[in-house]
């Protein structure tokens, strides 16, 4: 299967949807990156942290252009859906065997999600892309790499600190470049070898995020990769936490711990305090919480969707389109992660490093969630990881390891099935909801 015609159809239908929503302007978050961004082209430099400067750097190269700025934005972020379904291609190549690294870039050129989120002004696209690439180079097995493993890594970790830049959940690429490269099988590399290349890759990596560690000792108090991880961990972590994001409680938050805070740092450190002083005194609510938080993460898609429609912001569209993008969003994600559950129980593939960097990629974008709160538009970075582990492929005994890991995949499929189950209703409300003559223009609550 051909991967450049993919990549063809991920940009071409990626611009599609951007010229039906031209109109589109900016709100909220995308707000705040749209503003950092003009900051930059203006002084030179950002108004503060409230946001890592990765992606505000990037609209702002995409803003230099004769184009209008949202026009560029989203054509940069078409661009980025072709660099991605490409990247996850050689990655599925890795693990896969036939035309299966075909179809993992199939799944990441038409996923609903990934199409409709590219024209928000938002930073899963840019995010996802550097995650993917940090896989590609560092889960390598080709002995025709052999000798290059240093290179692969120091290359690994700066995209690893431009990923950090972009969203701080990047830490979870932390465990997952480690396990790829410690595991790996590269010809001629010592286990020696391997220490001296993630030393030097982690190295590569600080050197990237270091200025803007030091810029944020500036203008805030203390290092931080960005003002908003303190909140978000507050926000998950108190006693009406639901296990996501429920704006109407963020002010009453701040008010509460927060206010007069001398500086953001003080106001971060605050926020993990209370955050984390409630977990330790509530354990049982804490564990119960934490639960619904991976259950929002790796639930049905759509909430951010609804909202984003029922304010307006993509003008009126008939129902039968409505409807059709809703059935495309509630369907893809349950079908990738099953077919990724059984990609992973049809043959143990944990021999090969890039399926351990998948597969620790994941658990780490988890607990990073299950620290602060979940939201299934989190998982959006977690696409391409899932289409590889559906299409991956390892020959192996049919051993105890692998009856163990099939039992824990059923299991893990029966849980998502109740859950799904459990959010559908809701979900289909608010379809229906949207569907309605006036729904383009009657706001839902987020």
């Amino acid at each position: 299967m051909n991967v450049w015609i993919w990549v063809v159809v991920a940009v071409a239908v990626r611009v599609l949807v951007w010229l039906a929503a031209r109109d589109a302007g900016v709100f909220a978050d995308m707000s705040q990156y749209h503003e950092r961004a003009l900051a930059l082209l203006n002084t030179g430099t950002m108004p503060d942290a409230l946001r890592g400067p990765g992606y505000p750097l990037a609209l702002a190269a995409a803003y230099v252009t004769s184009l209008p700025p949202f026009d560029a934005a989203r054509l940069m972020q078409a661009l980025l859906g072709g660099v991605l379904t490409w990247t996850t291609a050689r990655v599925a190549q890795q693990v896969g065997t036939g035309t299966g690294h075909g179809w993992a870039a199939a799944v990441v050129a038409v996923y609903p999600g990934l199409v409709l989120s590219s024209v928000y002004l938002m930073p899963e696209g840019l995010y996802t892309t550097l995650v993917m690439l940090v896989v590609w180079l560092v889960g390598s097995p080709d002995d025709q790499r052999a000798g290059r493993l240093w290179v692969r890594v120091m290359l690994g970790g700066a995209l690893t600190g431009a990923a950090l830049l972009t969203r701080s959940v990047g830490l979870a690429l932390l465990p997952a470049m480690g396990a790829a490269v410690m595991t790996g099988r590269t010809v001629g590399e010592s286990w020696l070898a391997r220490v001296r290349a993630l030393a030097l890759g982690g190295t590569v990596m600080l050197a990237v995020v270091a200025p803007w560690l030091l810029f944020t000792t500036r203008v805030t108090g203390a290092p931080m990769l960005d003002t908003t991880s303190g909140l978000n961990l507050l926000i998950g972590n108190h006693p009406g936490a639901t296990g996501r994001l429920e704006m109407d409680a963020v002010a009453a938050l701040e008010d509460q711990h927060l206010r007069g805070a001398a500086t953001p740092a003080e106001a971060s450190r605050r926020a993990v305090a209370a955050g984390i002083g409630w977990a330790v005194r509530h354990p049982v609510d804490w564990l119960r919480v934490s639960w619904r938080k991976v259950q929002y993460l790796f639930g049905l898609e759509g909430r951010e969707h609804v909202w984003v429609y029922s304010v307006g912001f993509f003008g009126n569209r008939a129902s039968s389109v409505v409807a059709w993008w809703g059935a495309a969003l509630l369907a893809s994600f349950p079908l990738l992660c099953l077919a990724a559950l059984a990609g992973l129980a049809r043959g143990l593939a944990w021999q090969m490093p890039t399926v351990r960097a998948l597969a620790l990629l994941v658990v780490g974008t988890t607990a990073l969630h299950v620290v602060s709160f979940g939201e299934s538009r989190f998982h959006l970075p977690l696409i391409p990881a899932l289409a590889v582990m559906a299409v991956s492929r390892a020959h192996v005994d049919q051993g105890r390891g692998v009856r163990v890991v099939r039992a824990a995949a059923a299991v893990i499929a029966v849980a998502l099935v109740l859950t799904w189950l459990t959010q559908l209703p809701d979900a289909l409300a608010a379809l229906q909801a949207l569907m309605a003559p006036d729904g383009w223009r009657t706001p839902r609550p987020y």
